[in-house]
């Protein structure tokens, strides 16, 4: 009996302790490695375009995997945050709102606090206009200095439609209090008005991006339509868009842009008909990403243009400007005078020299995975890592996955423990059995 239970405690402690990974929902697998002088500790690999466009936009469904299958933990590390991708806008409280008849109006805006800030969003009455914005700041509500003087604020509107460039890049400050004197243009009311003002920090500094390879680009006027279309591809799907820069030409003008994208150009749809599932092929629906307003100012004494478009959020393949010329002429826009940016990413994991490794995902069902060094993930310095290297892709096979047995090592061990147990059950109730047996008689045993 002791004997049977020492072998079910070996056979549970010689099976493995964590499972191997099922792999049967993932699409493709791609080798990990880190450099030769590498010792135990994260390696990290930049994510290359062709992960983005295989995988989640979220990176979510990737996992990486040692020799055994076995999980290992890892962790995306943005060059910028993810939290900083997208302005976190702050409102101020609007005091001593003061106007000049065909003048400007004036308020300060009062943050309650000091905070780093590089952005202003102003919001002001009105439509259609471009009106120039004077920014100062100041500490406490009665000296100031001058932060900006050459930004403007702009508002097209047609068929219902807002288009606005109401966002102010201004130099770093962490003044409580802005003072906003917006200017009138010559065809304003005698009277506008500053709405509300919101400050927000990004960010986002250039190195940060990376430009993006265009697998094409077109420009082409639409008269019917009175616009100029842009058509870019992008070469993969699920690219973090950040910032389209246009170069054009013209000295001066105003436009209203809309900027949309989707990561597909026909999508499949099925409906249910009398005769059966019929399966039809139609244009996939454009999304809606940013409404803005390109200009360029030629003023002697305050130029100014806008003709970035930044903090995009788009991930997306292929993105269509639509620029609404109307009655004016096309803008002298081409295709070489459209750059795009996107953010970088890398991928740390923990590497053993005792292990090979392998990065798999296309799992559009797969969970983030949740690993104690993804939630310590700001204290990650990515530069301080050992650069490795991630090959090529190749499809997972159906077969690629473990097995029924090997992917539940749990339930094999009760299953070994239980009938190990059972046996010896069986084998002491025999035992008993065969004590309690009456002798056969002497002449019957010869």
């Amino acid at each position: 009996m002791n004997r049977a239970l020492v072998l079910a405690l070996a056979a549970m402690t010689a099976l493995p302790a964590r499972g191997a990974f099922d792999t049967r929902n993932w699409q493709w697998e791609a080798p990990l490695t880190a450099p030769g002088s590498a010792g135990p500790g994260l390696t990290r690999v930049e994510i290359p375009p062709w992960v983005f466009d295989r995988s989640e936009a979220s990176l979510r469904d990737l996992r990486v995997l040692n020799e055994h299958d076995v999980l290992t933990p890892h962790v995306i590390l943005w060059r910028q945050p993810r939290s900083q991708m997208t302005p976190q806008w702050r409102p101020a409280r609007l005091i001593n709102q003061t106007w000049q008849p065909n003048q400007y109006a004036r308020a300060v805006a009062d943050f309650r606090e000091s905070f780093e800030k590089n952005e202003i969003r102003i919001e002001t009455s009105g439509e259609n206009f471009q009106r120039r914005v004077t920014i100062e700041g100041g500490t406490n509500n009665s000296d100031w200095e001058t932060i900006e003087n050459r930004l403007y604020v702009a508002d097209i509107s047609r068929n219902d439609q807002r288009y606005k460039a109401n966002v102010l890049k201004v130099p770093d400050n962490n003044f409580r209090y802005l003072r906003l004197t917006v200017h009138h243009m010559p065809n304003d009311p005698g009277r506008i008005d500053i709405v509300s003002v919101h400050a927000a920090n990004v960010a986002t500094q250039w190195d940060d991006l990376t430009t993006v390879a265009l697998a094409g680009a077109t420009v082409r006027p639409d008269a019917r339509s009175r616009e100029t279309l842009v058509l870019l591809d992008n070469g993969y799907r699920h690219l973090p868009i950040d910032t389209i820069r246009i170069h054009v030409s013209d000295a001066e003008f105003r436009r209203a842009c809309a900027v949309e994208g989707r990561n597909a150009l026909t999508v499949r749809s099925r409906r249910d008909t009398e005769t059966g599932w019929d399966e039809t092929e139609q244009e996939a629906p454009w999304q809606p990403v940013l409404h803005t307003v390109l200009y360029r100012i030629a003023d002697a004494e305050y130029p100014a243009e806008s003709l970035a478009l930044r903090n995009l959020a788009a991930p997306y393949r292929f993105l269509r400007l639509r620029i609404y010329d109307g009655d004016l002429s096309p803008l002298a826009l081409t295709a070489d005078g459209i750059q795009v940016f996107r953010h970088r990413a890398d991928l740390a994991f923990q590497h053993s020299p005792a292990h090979t490794y392998r990065l798999i995902g296309g799992n559009a069902l797969a969970g983030t995975p949740e690993y104690e060094l993804t939630k310590n993930a700001s204290n990650v310095a990515r530069s301080d890592l050992p650069v490795g290297a991630l090959g090529e892709a190749r499809p997972l096979q159906p077969g690629d996955g473990p097995s029924w047995v090997q992917s539940r090592p749990t339930v094999i061990t009760l299953a070994v423990i239980a009938g190990l147990a059972a046996g010896a059950g069986l084998w002491s109730v025999g035992r008993r059995r065969s004590r309690r047996r009456p002798a056969l008689p002497a002449r019957l045993r010869q």
